[in-house]
């Protein structure tokens, strides 16, 4: 009991479940339309607002940067994470998880199979579709480089793009 009320003591500051914040710009899902599929946040520091960002989306290629502030959320810059492509199509990530730690974010696929419960995909376009959600993205975005103007919008994905430090890796099966 003493060492859970100590962590409780060290917990980083946390929204209430009833509150809701708006949203100012478009948080984009597949093709640049409005996303329906978040799948998690990270956010390079813990305490205090302004908070720099990174969402996911399961069923989109890339990241989207965002910065919280007390009460709301600010749309930001698009993050590509990969380029896989089956003949010609773009293929998902399917993004899953999303952490930052010591000036990087992370990103991992869903590494699963795709369902194809009508069995229209070839073996092919399978391999490919795995291959493309069975991959952890990483890249550097120091807290240092994030610069939020005094509208609230951040401006560090080309900074975060031309500082990448291993962009993808591949992890087998």
């Amino acid at each position: 009991m003493a060492a859970a009320l100590l962590l409780g003591l060290f917990a980083p500051d946390t929204a209430i479940a009833d509150d809701t914040w708006p949203v100012h710009g478009l948080v984009q899902g597949n093709n640049g339309k409005k996303s329906k599929n978040v799948s998690g946040i990270a956010c390079s520091n813990l305490h205090g607002f302004r908070r720099a960002c990174l969402v996911i989306n399961d069923d989109a290629q890339p990241a989207q940067f965002v910065t919280l502030e007390d009460g709301a959320i600010h749309a930001g810059e698009m993050m590509p994470l990969i380029d896989n492509r089956f003949e010609g199509q773009a293929l998902e990530l399917d993004s899953e998880g999303v952490a930052y730690a010591e000036e990087f974010f992370y990103v991992i696929g869903s590494h699963r199979r795709p369902r194809d419960s009508e069995h229209n995909l070839g073996k092919k376009e399978t391999v490919a579709r795995i291959a493309a959600s069975s991959q952890i993205v990483r890249f550097r975005a120091k807290a240092a480089m994030i610069c939020l103007s005094s509208r609230g919008r951040q401006n560090f994905a080309q900074s975060s793009r031309r500082n990448r430090h291993s962009p993808t890796i591949s992890i087998a099966g």
